[in-house]
């Protein structure tokens, strides 16, 4: 799918791995083609604890228009075993940290043991509720562990994403149900990976409880096994027009609705100078 600038309604890419050595050539165009291209506040994601003092880092380039988030992926569990509570602590203090994460659960690949990685997410699951900043969650092949960490926090949770959704039916409904959102990105606009997201999800997605991602460099939109393409935070627009061609609505319904989405759920609203690229 090509870019498409003609769109005059702004995105916001609320997944973006811009601390990726792939982007360590050219990150500031990568930025700055983005603003240009109205995809714009950026959410940077922090997966461990260098990465999102990295992220942090990046956002010195517009403190107005770029976030962070801090946590531990669940990849990186085990390696963080030592009480990590007050380095996210001072990280989530800088008035750009948006979120807590990308934290959760991963029985796909399992690069770290299940008992480490709920004793992590719970951890900081625990540091959310603790900040009421939302939760940034991964999660993989591991739905009702996930539902079972959370339970007994059900009561002090601050609004919760999960991360490029890959489920099925029942596991969205359920998670829309709790009252979570659902981050999407290019993966629905793969011709072959995403139809059964297109065909069977989708479409039984509220509009109001999408959140748009690209999750770049990965999940480029025309990606396939054989055929790897760095994604940026560009390709929002594709992920846009994939959802507004699926709902059979207009892309600036999509693009306003979504848009909303992301400003309430990171609370970026209360950010006055942002959107000056308007």
């Amino acid at each position: 799918m090509n870019k498409t600038t003609s769109n005059s309604e702004r995105l916001i890419d609320t997944c973006v791995n811009l601390s990726s050595r792939e982007f360590n050539k050219d990150r500031n165009k990568v930025i700055q083609n983005s603003f240009d291209n109205n995809v714009y506040p950026l959410i940077i994601t922090g997966y461990n604890l260098s990465v999102s003092n990295h992220a942090k880092k990046i956002c010195e380039y517009d403190r107005n228009n770029l976030f962070f988030t801090v946590g531990i992926h669940p990849h990186d569990a085990g390696k963080n075993k030592n009480n990590f509570r007050k380095q996210i602590l001072e990280l989530a203090k800088d008035p750009n940290c948006v979120s807590i994460g990308e934290c959760g659960l991963d029985y796909n690949r399992k690069f770290s043991s299940r008992e480490d990685q709920i004793e992590c997410f719970d951890r900081q699951i625990q540091i959310a509720c603790d900040l009421q900043l939302p939760l940034f969650i991964h999660e993989r092949e591991a739905h009702y562990d996930m539902i079972q960490t959370l339970k007994p926090y059900k009561d002090r949770l601050p609004q919760i994403v999960i991360h490029c959704f890959t489920g099925n039916l029942d596991e969205m409904r359920r998670y829309i149900n709790i009252g979570f959102y659902i981050g999407l990105t290019g993966y629905i606009c793969m011709e072959k990976r995403g139809k059964n997201m297109r065909e069977n999800i989708l479409p039984y997605i509220p509009l109001n409880r999408i959140l748009l991602e690209t999750d770049a460099p990965f999940m480029h939109p025309t990606s396939s096994y054989k055929n790897k393409k760095r994604t940026e935070p560009t390709n929002t627009i594709d992920v846009c027009q994939t959802i507004a061609e699926v709902l059979k609505i207009k892309y600036e319904d999509v693009a306003i609705q979504t848009t909303k989405n992301a400003e309430l759920f990171f609370g970026l609203n209360k950010f006055s100078k942002i959107c000056k690229y308007v």
